[in-house]
């Protein structure tokens, strides 16, 4: 058992030696081919390497959640104050307003909105008395259930085609249309009713709609 395991090791000393010593006769020119050839393979691998980082970013890109538009608007939404609600206010005549969009989707079912996020709404206001678009003007919304009031100051900047072709031809009514973000962390949870006040010669009217806003946390 002794000497056949020597034998063994002899062998493989044997055979270590004759790899070795075909190794080292090796000719140059098949040295410098191999060496071609794996610096080929090198540069091969690095090029498919840079192809693969860029599939990798742009299907990253491609794919990278988007922000959506009302967290970005919070920023700049006007936000909504507390207030008490005139009694000495007086109804504006129907149909002059509209609230027509809650953030770009129609108001056909209550829109519901986040404390954390701005949302919009659009739609258009005019005065009918005066045939004109009123110059100050509030957005208001107001709790469904304990009578609590918050507003935010409305713009009414927008060119509305449609409402001056509706009211007459009235020029005058061009700039009757609005889009506003409102801020709602001031809010309450709770239903709304969408409305807006502004004035006419001297006195405050209302103008209701049939839209209401519900805000969760």
């Amino acid at each position: 058992m002794t000497l056949f395991l020597h034998f063994l090791m002899r062998l493989h000393a044997l055979l270590a030696s004759n790899y070795a010593q075909k190794r080292t006769n090796r000719s140059i020119q098949d040295i410098a081919e191999d060496s071609n050839l794996k610096m080929r393979s090198l540069l091969i691998n690095r090029h498919y390497l840079h192809i693969l980082i860029i599939v990798l970013f742009l299907i990253s890109a491609c794919h990278a959640p988007e922000v959506p538009t009302y967290a970005l608007k919070l920023a700049d939404a006007s936000p909504l104050k507390e207030f008490v609600m005139e009694t000495s206010m007086v109804p504006s005549s129907e149909n002059e307003c509209n609230f027509e969009s809650f953030n770009d989707s129609p108001l056909n079912t209550t829109p519901i909105a986040s404390q954390s996020e701005a949302f919009k709404i659009s739609g258009w206001l005019i005065d009918s008395t005066l045939k004109s678009v009123p110059s100050k003007a509030f957005i208001v919304l107001e709790n469904d259930k304990n009578n609590r009031y918050w507003r935010s100051p409305l713009k009414i900047n927008i060119p509305r085609a449609d409402v001056v072709q509706t009211f007459g031809d009235t020029e005058s009514l061009k700039y009757s249309g609005f889009n506003i973000w409102l801020d709602a962390r001031e809010l309450p949870t709770g239903k709304y009713h969408a409305a807006i006040l502004y004035l006419s010669e001297g006195i405050v009217k209302k103008c209701n709609s049939s839209h209401f806003v519900v805000i969760e946390h």
